[in-house]
């Protein structure tokens, strides 16, 4: 309550309707004084609680009370399927729930590869609902310890990526090593051996059967290391034999009925005394200006040997020779140019060598194989 008082002084008598000067003041003074206890007395506003706020969701006109949150949880967000054969796969649910007070909108799923496949049942999932998320992993021409990932992501605000986890080794029920075999430069005259071992698994024993080349080239020879487990080929070259590139196959026979036969493919490059590295040169047909090559001239018997001359096929082209440490010679070419009449021409290395007096080494243009 505001205490206020006020002093009222005689004023001399005027005039019919005149009012005085202090008799004014005195009105504006009750007037001023009345607001003054009206605005103290009057209570305070009342505030909004926090529970009574409400929070927009973007892109919608759903109103979210403060409190109410989405929570995204899994109970066993890690699976482990042990020790199986890399034939199999790994079928699994995960279990996703909801335990906010908020729906869960899961807005894309991510996974390490595209050896797991995910299928969603939905993608909302209601306060108190879940829902089964169904993974496929697939362990063909796996081996060893595998851990793979699929992350969920979606609205919950505490743990926006969830991580699901497949863990557990794939073993192949037979081993193949090495899986593939690269003989290099080979000589004309070379006997060089290459061997392969064959590995069963005892959950799933098997026997070797047979092997051979699909080349006449090379042969094979097999050693039983332990019958139904383990095994060993060996793999020679069968001189002499011809210039130039070759690709084979060592065919396996067995009698495992999920294995009857295996492959292990074989490449390589016959050479003279006197080769190249590269055999081919190679522009790409998208460059537009003067490029730079560089070739190495060995010897496969580590003879000293002198080049006499090389041979460009367009006179345009500059060509250096120079030796190397190791009883052979680095040829640089510059200016070359990638030009459609280029392609199949040959670059023509003269030496003094009598086994290989000549090397020709053609120009491809465009990109090489397995690029």
């Amino acid at each position: 309550m505001v205490m206020f008082s006020l002093h009222l002084t005689a004023c001399p008598p005027k005039r019919p309707g005149e009012v005085g000067l202090g008799v004014r003041r005195w009105m504006f003074g009750i007037y001023f004084c009345l607001m003054a206890a009206l605005a103290h007395a009057r209570p305070p506003a009342t505030l909004p609680s926090p529970q009574s706020l409400r929070a927009s969701v973007a892109g919608g006109c759903v109103a979210l009370r403060a409190g109410d949150l989405p929570r995204l949880i899994c109970d066993e967000p890690e699976y482990c399927f042990g020790t199986l054969s890399n034939t199999s796969d790994v079928p699994h649910t995960f279990v996703l729930a909801n335990e906010g007070d908020a729906n869960i909108d899961i807005y894309r799923v991510q996974n390490d590869c595209g050896c797991i496949l995910v299928r969603l049942e939905n993608r909302i999932i209601h306060p108190g609902e879940q829902i089964a998320v169904k993974v496929r992993f697939i362990l063909a021409g796996r081996a060893g310890r595998q851990h793979k990932r699929v992350t969920i992501i979606s609205n919950d605000p505490d743990q926006p990526r969830l991580t699901l986890s497949l863990v557990g080794e794939a073993v192949a029920e037979v081993e193949v090593k090495p899986d593939r075999i690269y003989w290099g430069n080979l000589r004309s005259d070379a006997a060089e051996v290459k061997t392969v071992d064959i590995k069963f698994q005892e959950s799933a024993p098997g026997h070797v059967t047979g092997a051979g080349v699909m080349s006449p080239a090379f042969d094979v020879a097999m050693e039983t290391n332990k019958s139904g487990l383990t095994y060993r080929l060996q793999i020679w070259s069968v001189p002499p034999l011809e210039l130039g590139r070759f690709a084979t196959n060592v065919w396996i026979t067995t009698d495992s009925p999920r294995h009857p036969q295996l492959t292990v493919p074989m490449h390589g490059r016959v050479v003279g005394d006197i080769y190249t590295v590269p055999d081919e040169l190679w522009l790409s047909s998208d460059i537009n200006q003067p490029v730079t090559r560089l070739l190495m001239v060995q010897s496969g018997r580590r003879h000293k040997f002198k080049i006499v001359r090389v041979d460009p096929p367009f006179p345009d082209m500059d060509v250096t020779v120079r030796t190397t440490l190791f009883k052979g010679y680095r040829v640089e070419l510059r200016n070359l140019r990638p030009l459609p009449e280029l392609d199949g021409r040959t670059l023509t290395i003269v030496t003094d060598c009598p086994t290989s007096p000549t090397l020709t080494v053609p120009f491809r243009i465009g990109q090489p194989p397995g690029n």
